[in-house]
């Protein structure tokens, strides 16, 4: 196994590279309310056309453009993890919807759906001994592979599959995990598997590559995202501390406060084969609400990073502030998708969702 956790004076120029240029500003073109709500989960078609959106109720198809209703799938939506972080995705071509089985489905893994009509096409049976289906999920921007986890106490098997056949690959077994994250060509899976570490796994062997240490204090909650960016260059990971915290009042019953403690910056590696390399900058400076989503813009100016607090920023690579795109409403997390085509950005919140365009360069 490789020690990656090694100072460094700077980024390489790959790196440098990255972060040269600005974020797009976003522009809405559209809301929709939204009946089976609060929305637990978002996906955009890689063409922007249509808006997958996961309630309590089930899984609802919807045009991007009208908001008008395609197909419901039910019986799914309770299913997905209410911070946005679940298995909801479009297939590479737009063809498929993948997401955890139906509730009455008692041995699948994943069902795949029509993404046009909601027709059910398949199910992925679940390995001998899992007891439940996958919540958590990591595409790798190729398209190329999928991995999937279900979510619960003790150890857990990460699935992985390539893509368009869903073909089976060696399964990682992992005694905890907070987070995964594929990288960009597939080919090495991130898992934040203790509260201040990073493993790193081989998807093609299932075997250790190596572990980095996370530079977090008893302040820091554990690691809420984790990405690579597209071009397989950076990985970055944001944290939950932030918000609100719960503290003794003098009469010793608990009040809701101001987190006092500080607050973690979205952290950036420059990667070398899927492994990060050197001490991390810092984007954005610090998240006073945490980090509940985070995705990359598919042009790799910047990240998308929501709170719980139904606040979305735009987070620039190249240094400056982070742009707000939706103000704080209250206690509800807003959760982020884009569309792989560079153009589309929705975001819901509750009972809603906002459409947006990526503007390049401003215009």
């Amino acid at each position: 196994m490789h020690a990656l956790w090694h100072p460094l004076a700077a980024l390489s120029l790959a790196l440098a590279a990255l972060l040269a240029g600005h974020a797009q500003p976003v522009r809405q073109i559209a809301r929709f309310a939204v009946d089976d709500s609060p929305v637990v989960g978002l996906a955009l078609s890689p063409d922007g056309r249509e808006i997958a959106y996961a309630g309590p109720g089930g899984v609802h198809i919807l045009d991007a453009k009208s908001g008008a209703a395609r197909a419901v799938i039910p019986d799914i939506g309770g299913l997905i993890q209410s911070r946005g972080q679940g298995v909801i995705a479009f297939s590479p071509d737009g063809a498929t919807l993948i997401l955890p089985p139906q509730r009455q489905s008692g041995s699948a893994f994943l069902s795949l759906w029509a993404a046009r009509t909601g027709v059910k096409q398949r199910e992925i049976e679940r390995l001998s001994g899992q007891e439940a289906g996958a919540a958590m999920f990591s595409m790798a921007a190729n398209g190329k592979t999928i991995a999937a986890a279900a979510n619960g106490d003790g150890a857990r098997a990460i699935r992985l599959f390539t893509l368009p056949g869903f073909q089976p690959e060696p399964v990682i077994n992992v005694s905890y995990m907070l987070q995964l994250a594929l990288s960009a060509d597939g080919a090495t899976l991130a898992v934040a598997s203790a509260t201040d570490r990073l493993d790193f796994y081989a998807s093609a062997s299932a075997k250790p590559e190596g572990t980095l240490a996370l530079p977090v204090n008893g302040w820091t909650e554990p690691l809420s995202a984790l990405a690579y960016s597209p071009n397989g260059a950076a990985l970055a990971a944001g944290f939950a501390n932030g918000g609100h915290v719960e503290l003794p009042s003098p009469d010793g019953t608990l009040r809701t406060a101001p987190n006092p403690f500080p607050t973690a910056p979205v952290l950036l590696w420059h990667v070398s084969q899927g492994m990060p390399q050197g001490a991390p900058s810092t984007l954005c400076g610090p998240q006073p609400d945490g980090v509940a989503n985070m995705l990359w813009l598919p042009d790799q100016r910047g990240l998308v990073i929501t709170d719980e607090r139904g606040g979305a920023k735009l987070c620039p690579l190249n240094g400056d502030p982070a742009q707000s795109i939706s103000p704080d409403i209250g206690d509800a997390v807003a959760i982020p998708a884009l569309a792989a085509d560079g153009h589309g950005l929705a975001i819901a919140v509750n009972g809603k969702i906002d459409v947006y365009v990526l503007q390049p360069d401003g215009k």
